[in-house]
């Protein structure tokens, strides 16, 4: 049993849970991105369509014209030309890591390599060694007595 509702201020994504959703969940066992795709590009192409024929005054032209594009549609080079673009369009999901954990090794492996460069310099680098008080002291007095000389 399907319910209808006659909404005409309803959004797309609404339409789309109202109308297609039970048959997603039966067809596809889940949701497939709510149909937006194929749902927002037929209603596009009847928009378009509508818009088109619009100015026409005379009904029947309206008609043919309606007729024309649809036909226009359905011609074997438009529908492979179309299948070719919704096939090189199509997300890659082929992916073994999830983008999300490969990207948080990648910013991992860049801190531990930053680490160890900077515990490199550290070590490597020239230092003067600071005296003691009591050195500086013992030294400050030998200049003292130099001077006195």
């Amino acid at each position: 049993m399907e319910a209808r509702h006659s909404c005409s201020a309803s959004t797309p994504r609404w339409y789309v849970l109202l109308n297609h959703a039970a048959n997603q969940l039966a067809d596809m066992d889940g949701f497939a991105d709510m149909g937006e795709d194929c749902i927002k590009r037929n209603h596009q192409s009847r928009e378009k369509d509508q818009h088109r024929h619009s100015r026409l005054r005379n009904p029947q032209q309206a008609k043919n014209s309606q007729a024309r594009f649809h036909h226009i549609r359905m011609l074997d080079d438009v529908v492979g030309i179309q299948n070719k673009v919704r096939e090189h369009s199509k997300r890659n999901l082929k992916r073994t890591i999830p983008l999300g954990v490969q990207r948080e090794e990648q910013r991992k492996a860049k801190r531990v390599a930053t680490r160890h460069e900077n515990a490199n310099y550290i070590t490597n680098e020239p230092r003067l060694i600071m005296k003691t008080p009591k050195e500086r002291m013992k030294q400050e007095y030998l200049q003292s007595l130099q001077e006195e000389e």
